[in-house]
């Protein structure tokens, strides 16, 4: 995103998309649902949270989605990342921990800011070295074993 838009205007533009992107949770399924009323976004929002759930859906021809887009606004399942995703990457499985990757996607869907969950999770633990810094404990470590 901040490639795409001028440093002034990138603040906005995030904030406004952070408004547009809702992921579907227990803790706001029924405001969403409520405050669509009877209408057949309701439906279709309710059938998209049950099946993110792997939950009986509300009939034979409920949609089977992972997202879906209204006006404005982006509604998504933990699982339209997971797809979306898979297509495009694969890690090998010696790098990373399945579990630890389910419970970030889990944590970032129950946030509001999914996006800020994984950029928490993800961040490396230690400042990467510098060259010299690498040098300097290469040397160190020389100048201990001709002591030696």
């Amino acid at each position: 995103m901040r490639g795409l838009f001028p440093r002034a205007e990138q603040d906005p533009v995030l904030a406004t998309i952070q408004k547009c992107i809702v992921f579907l949770t227990s803790a706001n399924i029924e405001p969403l649902l409520l405050e669509h009323g009877f209408d057949s976004s309701a439906w279709t929002l309710a059938s998209l949270y049950l099946a993110s759930l792997g939950a009986q859906l509300l009939g034979e021809d409920a949609p089977r989605l992972v997202g879906l887009s209204q006006e404005t606004t982006c509604y998504v399942s933990p699982e339209y990342f997971a797809e979306e995703y898979g297509k495009t990457v694969r890690i090998a499985e010696e790098r990373v921990d399945a579990a630890e990757v389910a419970s970030i996607v889990q944590d970032a869907a129950a946030a509001r800011n999914g996006w800020k969950v994984i950029l928490s999770r993800c961040a490396p633990t230690s400042r990467p070295r510098t060259a010299l810094q690498h040098l300097r404990k290469s040397l160190a470590a020389e100048d201990t074993a001709r002591q030696r």
